[in-house]
């Protein structure tokens, strides 16, 4: 009997050591990602411009089974909890960021798997209507919780600054990030190939030119060019792949002087949004979301149209 049970039992075992695997990566992926924001910050600005370290949280947490949601918001406010401290220099301040973050993770999450035990689609219009609620209450519950800290701890006038500015930025990383994890209307799933590489590099390269090289010029729409071509040619998982890239070359850009955006004109209140990662979220958005009519169109028409129906409503 014992040597029928232990193959069962080392299946098991591997099957938890697996299921691990996906929080410990988000988790490891937010401290890495909440520094490159922390690192990010212009020097003139308070707070950190963006924070996408909030769509990672909330998309790892509907990729993991319900039961699990609770363990996992409260250890995505811990692991950042240092990260908090480098960024407000006061303890109640940061305990009540990483308070903030465990309960925007609960609320975004749970609005997403309303009704649902699987992994939440984002491929009709009351899909994309309940991520932005869920963005929006998620970032709201953090900003209340931030906000009522600050009263108390420096006065009204901190509480009105964070509950203008800190929404905004983990708005815009959960609608930048999130999406990633979410089921697209897809089929076939995407594969890399030399086209995606050659559209990914285009972008990138133009982001690279524009936000770090360029500090004369107002070409912020220069960027804006090869993903609008890539949403008529590549899948639409690759095409949030490359405006994350653009949004990230925006940011550290920016706060380095250079670029159209860049922070060195803005003062201490210019930390409460990124306008590129904030174009970039809804840019995005806008082509994760098809229409139930146009997905099914999707599945039944020509191997091209497949690949391309949904990144073409940009």
């Amino acid at each position: 009997m014992a040597l029928e049970t232990t193959p069962g039992k080392h299946h098991q075992a591997s099957k938890t050591r697996l299921s691990l695997i996906l929080p410990a990566a988000a988790l490891l992926s937010i401290i890495l990602v909440s520094w490159f924001s922390l690192a990010t910050k212009p020097a003139e600005a308070l707070v950190a411009t963006w924070w996408p370290a909030s769509g990672i949280a909330l998309g790892a947490a509907i990729r993991l089974p319900k039961r699990h949601l609770w363990w996992f918001s409260l250890a995505c406010g811990l692991v950042i909890l240092g990260t908090n401290l480098a960024q407000f220099h006061q303890a109640p301040m940061a305990l009540a960021a990483s308070v903030g973050t465990s309960l925007e993770v609960w609320v975004g999450a749970t609005i997403l798997r309303w009704r649902t035990d699987g992994v939440p689609a984002l491929r009709s219009r009351p899909d994309l209507a309940k991520l932005l609620i869920a963005a929006f209450l998620g970032a709201t519950a953090f900003d209340a919780v931030l906000s009522a800290t600050a009263l108390v701890v420096s006065g009204p006038a901190a509480a009105a600054f964070h509950l203008a500015s800190a929404g905004p930025r983990r708005t815009a990383g959960i609608l930048l990030i999130t999406p990633l994890f979410m089921q697209l209307p897809e089929t076939p799933p995407p594969r890399f190939s030399p086209r995606i590489a050659a559209h990914m590099s285009a972008g990138l390269i133009v982001a690279s030119l524009v936000f770090l090289t360029n500090q004369h010029f107002p070409l912020a729409f220069l960027p804006l060019v090869p993903p609008i071509w890539s949403a008529l040619l590549i899948p639409v998982r690759w095409l949030m792949a490359e405006m994350i890239g653009i949004a990230a070359i925006a940011s550290y850009g920016s706060a380095s002087g250079h670029g159209p955006f860049a922070f060195i004109n803005l003062g201490a209140a210019g930390g409460g949004c990124h306008p590129p990662s904030l174009r970039s979220g809804h840019g995005r958005i806008r082509a994760g979301a098809g229409t139930d009519r146009r997905a099914r169109a999707d599945r039944s028409g020509p191997p091209h149209r497949q690949r391309t129906a949904v990144p073409a409503q940009l």
